[in-house]
């Protein structure tokens, strides 16, 4: 048991795409500053996965199928949306 790395790539993925209104709407400093530190949190876990702790990653054990999650997501996202933009879709 423990932290898998594929779910850990979903997560930055997720804060990465959930958070790209920062460059475009300031609602405040704390605002702004939790969702830099959410970002470089998820990519610091995912790169101390991949490079820093590789020794002890088993990635056989790694079984979370990606393409289960991430294609009907993809769809979803193209079919429900206010409108056509990176940032809605």
């Amino acid at each position: 048991a423990g932290i898998s790395g594929k779910s850990q790539v979903l997560f930055a993925v997720v804060f990465t795409a959930r958070y790209l209104d920062l460059f475009t709407n300031y609602i405040s400093l704390y605002n702004t500053c939790m969702k830099v530190v959410y970002i470089a949190c998820s990519f610091t876990t995912v790169w101390m996965i991949y490079s820093k702790f590789k020794a002890t990653y088993d990635g056989n054990h790694d079984t979370f199928r990606v393409e289960f999650l991430v294609v009907p997501t993809a769809i979803l996202a193209f079919l429900v949306n206010h409108d056509f933009t990176p940032l809605e879709v």
